[in-house]
């Protein structure tokens, strides 16, 4: 879809091969515009339109032997000058990087104007020299596995697809909101997801490099939102160089699953309720082996890597559950919420810590999750004093009176002398 101000421009790299024809076409299929040979002889060459009607348009570029590169871009402004633009960029977290050591990130950013979109369909396409199709991997914006910040926009996903393949990778994405796509009016400041573990902080709306957030689990917080409506964007992204002998092949695995970084415990006065997100076998694509959930009152043993080996009285394990859920584990990307009884945790104002790790079927294990904690209050009496208070009112009574027995014993005794 084009509007105001639209620019086509080509960019060829120097190579042998030669661009020997560029025709852009209407959404009828007529030619809109044709570039004169005179203009191949240069590296760069662009055509620019006051105003296009909105509407699907295509290019076909004409090369005479091998043209090693080739770089469209177009260029526009929204039909109605009160509308704001949709922007889309996509990008990979590493450029030139050994693939068994750097874990590579893909990330795409939706906006209109400069507010976030969410609920967008974004997806990357991948593509290597020797494979015949794109890779195509869908990008969520959830808070979990390679997103790292909920609700602001940029859409994460790990790849791990690498099939034995090195050298050079190109990457695109394309975006597809409908009706339950929404942008950004307003936020009503940062949040951490972690807040109930007692570790929040808060982490600014855009992450401040180019590649990926700096931490994880947090969110943009509470927001106001508008429908965007239906709309398709596409956009070409940075590639990357997956170096010689380091590609992992189809039967290798060297990836665990991802760190689970939204874990979080709830409570009403029936049940206590476990979520998170599903981590995969691979980081965040597939599904991992098994879950172990462990809890502990100490904070730091809980977080010690040597003495989570040691809690074995403390899993949560599948007796522990109430029937209307489960441990199995899901496809990456799931929401997984299970059930705990009432009595699970005693109810003594202590605070009890939880946190996971996923395995896969080799044995690889996650990074320890995000620290999750619950507390059962022990309720005071309605009177407002407390079980220790009552207790002593009773004594300080059984004495009074036993001390006036006492007294009245003696005082008739002393009348009858």
């Amino acid at each position: 879809t084009l509007g105001r101000q639209v620019k086509f421009t080509m960019d060829k790299m120097d190579g042998k091969g030669e661009v020997t024809g560029v025709d852009i076409f209407k959404p009828d299929g007529t030619v809109l515009h044709s570039f004169a040979l005179s203009t191949f002889a240069q590296n760069t060459i662009s055509k620019s339109f006051d105003f296009l009607q909105p509407g699907f348009y295509q290019y076909k570029i004409g090369v005479k032997n091998t043209v090693d590169y080739i770089l469209v871009t177009v260029t526009s402004k929204a039909a109605d000058d009160t509308t704001l633009p949709f922007r889309t960029k996509c990008w990979a977290s590493a450029e030139d990087f050994d693939a068994q050591v750097t874990k590579l990130s893909v990330l795409a950013q939706v906006e209109q104007g400069n507010r976030p979109v969410l609920n967008a369909k974004v997806e990357a396409l991948i593509e290597n020299d020797s494979q015949e199709e794109a890779i195509r991997i869908p990008l969520y914006d959830n808070g979990a596995g390679a997103d790292q910040i909920l609700n602001d926009g940029i859409y994460t996903r790990y790849f791990t697809r690498y099939n034995g393949q090195d050298g050079r990778y190109t990457l695109r994405c394309q975006v597809i909101g409908d009706e339950n796509t929404m942008f950004v009016t307003q936020k009503n400041g940062v949040k951490s997801l972690e807040e109930s573990s007692g570790q929040g902080r808060t982490y600014p709306l855009k992450p401040s490099s180019s590649t990926s957030p700096v931490c994880c689990g947090s969110s943009i917080g509470n927001v106001d939102t508008e429908p965007t409506g239906d709309f398709k964007r596409k956009a070409t992204g940075t590639s990357f160089k997956v170096q010689k002998d380091t590609a992992p092949g189809p039967d290798q695995d060297f990836f665990p699953p991802s760190k689970v970084t939204d874990l979080k415990v709830s409570s009403n006065e029936f049940n206590f309720t476990v979520e998170f997100t599903a981590p995969g076998d691979d980081y965040d694509e597939g599904m991992a082996a098994r879950y172990e959930l462990k809890y502990s009152d100490n904070l730091n043993v809980l977080r010690d890597e040597y003495e989570w080996d040691k809690l074995n009285e403390t899993f949560i394990t599948s007796n522990d559950i109430l029937d209307s859920s489960n441990l199995n584990p899901q496809e990456a990307g799931s929401l997984i919420r299970i059930g705990l009884d009432l009595a699970f945790f005693p109810e003594d104002n202590t605070v009890y810590y939880l946190a996971m790790k996923a395995y896969d079927a080799s044995g690889k294990v996650s990074r320890l999750s995000n620290i999750a904690q619950t507390v059962r209050v022990v309720e005071e009496d309605s009177s407002g004093l407390s079980g220790g208070a009552i207790a002593g009112i009773v004594i300080a009574c059984v004495v009074v009176g036993f001390v006036l027995v006492v007294a009245g014993y003696f005082a008739h005794k002393k009348l009858k002398e």
